[in-house]
C-alpha cells in the first residue's frame, strides 16, 4: 500500500537532498597543491562527507534486515509435533502465502507481526530441515517441472473440496495438514488426518507414454490408488498390468530398516508380487537393487518411484549416485592430475631457467 508511506518518503527526499545540496556547496575548491584532501578546511569537508553517507547507508538499511534471537532454532527440536516417522506435514499453498506475506515477510513493515519465535512451530520456510522434521512442501527457488505440476492440481482439488485431494495427500504420505488460524497467537492449528505409509504394495500398473499423459489419467479420477499405480515408460500398448488379482492376501509388510538423504533400504515380505509405490519424489541418478540385483526405479503417479517386486522376502536398497558427480569427479582429478605433473616436470624449470636468461 503506497498511500501511508507517500507524505513520509518525499519528506525524507527533500530533507536528505537539502543535506547533499549544503555538501555540494561547501565543498572546497581544487587547487594543484598535494594532498589537498588532508589539508584544513578540505580534511573536514571530507570527513563530513565520508560521516553522512555511513549515515545514510545505516539509516536507510534499518529495518530490511530483521534479526531473531539464535535461541529459536533450538526451539524447534522441542516443538515437534507429534507425527510417524514415515509420515509428512503439509502445509496448503493459501496458508502459506498468508504467513509468509502477511505474518512474517512483511513488505510494510519489514517486521513479523508476532515473534520470531513462532516460526520454530510453523516451520517457515525450511525450518523443518534443521530439527529434520518431513514434510512435502518445497521452498527451493527451482523445482523440478512434474513436482510443480503435482502440487499445482492438488492446490485445484483443494479448493474444489474433491475426494482425490485426500487421495494425493495419502500418496505424499502425510499425516498432518497445516491449517491458518487468526483467533489464536498460535497462527496455525494442525490437522490430523491419519498415519500414511511411505511405503505400500499395489496389484496393478497403469502404462503412460510420458509425463503429459500421466497427468490426463491422474486428472480423470477413474483410478483407484489403493490398487492402481500409474506407470511411464513402461509398455507400448498402454494396457493395463496386473501382477496380482487376489484380494484374499493380506497387505504386505514393509519396513523401512535404513534411510538418509541419499540411500534408504527396505524389506518386504508379501504372498504376492505387485509394485512397490515409494511415495518419494522421482528423480534421475536413483539406483534400486533388489536381493543385490540391479533393478529399473519406474517414475509412478507422475512425481514418486516404483519397483516391480515379486512375492516373498526381498530387500531392497535405493542410493543416489548421478552420473554427473562421477563425471565431475574424473574431470576434476585428472585435472589435478595434470596440473601435478606440469608442476614437477623438468619442462616447466627449463621455461623459468630461459625466462631468467632474456
Amino acid at each position: 500500500d503506497v498511500a501511508p508511506t507517500f507524505i513520509r518518503a518525499f519528506t525524507l527526499m527533500g530533507f536528505w537532498g537539502m543535506i547533499c545540496g549544503g555538501i555540494v556547496l561547501t565543498a572546497p575548491k581544487y587547487e594543484a597543491v598535494e594532498n589537498w584532501l588532508v589539508k584544513g578546511s578540505a580534511k573536514i569537508w571530507q570527513m563530513t562527507v565520508l560521516i553522512f553517507l555511513c549515515f545514510d547507508i545505516i539509516y536507510s538499511n534499518w529495518g530490511l534486515n530483521p534479526a531473531a534471537d539464535p535461541k529459536i532454532f533450538n526451539k524447534i527440536e522441542s516443538s515437534k509435533v507429534t507425527i510417524n516417522e514415515n509420515s509428512r506435514i503439509y502445509l496448503p499453498a493459501s496458508t502459506e502465502y498468508e504467513l509468509k506475506f502477511n505474518h512474517f515477510m512483511r513488505f510494510d513493515t519489514y517486521s513479523p507481526s508476532v515473534g520470531w519465535d513462532k516460526l520454530a512451530d510453523i516451520l517457515l520456510p525450511n525450518m523443518n530441515m534443521i530439527g529434520n522434521i518431513p514434510v512435502v512442501n518445497n521452498y527451493d527457488p527451482l523445482i523440478p517441472a512434474a513436482y510443480s505440476h503435482w502440487m499445482n492440481y492438488l492446490e485445484e482439488q483443494e479448493l474444489e473440496n474433491s475426494s482425490q485431494y485426500s487421495e494425493m495427500l495419502n500418496l505424499m504420505a502425510v499425516g498432518i495438514v497445516e491449517e491458518i488460524n487468526l483467533s489464536l497467537d498460535e497462527l496455525l492449528r494442525t490437522r490430523h488426518i491419519g498415519e500414511n505409509q511411505r511405503a505400500r504394495l499395489v496389484d496393478c500398473a497403469i502404462p503412460a507414454r510420458d509425463h503429459e499423459h500421466a497427468m490426463q489419467i491422474l486428472k480423470t479420477d477413474e483410478i483407484s490408488f489403493d490398487k492402481e499405480v500409474i506407470i511411464e515408460g513402461l509398455s507400448n500398448n498402454l494396457e493395463e498390468i496386473c501382477l496380482s488379482t487376489n484380494d484374499n492376501y493380506l497387505g504386505a509388510e514393509i519396513t523401512l530398516i535404513s534411510q538418509s538423504p541419499n540411500h534408504l533400504t527396505i524389506e518386504i515380505n508379501s504372498k504376492k508380487p505387485g509394485w512397490l509405490l515409494l511415495s518419494d519424489l522421482w528423480y534421475p541418478g536413483w539406483v534400486a537393487k533388489i536381493d543385490e540385483v540391479n533393478t529399473p526405479i519406474y517414475r509412478a503417479n507422475t512425481i514418486f518411484r516404483s519397483v516391480k517386486v515379486e512375492k516373498g522376502f526381498h530387500v531392497i536398497i535405493l542410493d543416489y549416485r548421478p552420473l554427473s558427480f562421477f563425471i565431475g569427479l574424473s574431470l576434476s582429478l585428472i585435472s589435478l592430475f595434470c596440473i601435478t605433473i606440469y608442476m614437477v616436470s623438468p619442462w616447466k624449470k627449463t621455461d623459468i631457467s630461459n625466462i631468467q636468461k632474456l
